[in-house]
């Protein structure tokens, strides 16, 4: 299979909602307490862990552990125009007890966890550029495209 094929497959089973949400999973550690954040809107972890602690959970079981969480599309809430990071993050179990309500923002994740580091590994291969690799993903490849 060439790379073209390998990424083209990729991108299309992360479009049609083939790819396991276990993929999608981004786990960061909550090293303080979540009030004691000053950025707290902007970062994913600590929003979900914000929301854990509205459900019973305790600094003690939170802190110095990692969160999982997934990204989901902005467009759910219709409310702001451009979601931070933090509203579009979610728990697992938020995700799974959401029945579908909530999607995957999958061309976050090409675009903010696929494409950087494949383009720091392909950057010095002749021959293999970022938009194209961006193209196969399912992406716009322009807004890749250097010189």
């Amino acid at each position: 299979m060439s790379l073209n094929e390998y990424l083209s497959k990729i991108g299309n089973q992360m479009k049609a909602g083939e790819t396991p949400l276990s993929d999608y999973i981004i786990t960061k550690q909550l090293t303080r307490s979540t009030s004691e954040y000053s950025d707290a809107k902007a970062l994913p972890h600590v929003q979900v862990a914000i929301r854990m602690k509205s459900q019973g959970k305790s600094d003690a079981d939170l802190v110095n552990h990692f969160i999982p969480y997934v990204i989901c599309d902005g467009a759910q809430n219709k409310e702001q125009k451009k979601p931070s990071l933090g509203d579009m993050a979610y728990s697992p179990d938020e995700f799974l007890a959401a029945k579908s309500s909530l999607k995957i923002d999958v061309d976050w994740y090409i675009n903010q966890q696929l494409l950087p580091p494949i383009t720091r590994l392909i950057e010095h291969i002749e021959g293999i550029e970022v938009d194209f690799v961006a193209q196969c993903l399912g992406v716009d490849g322009k807004k890749y495209k250097f010189g």
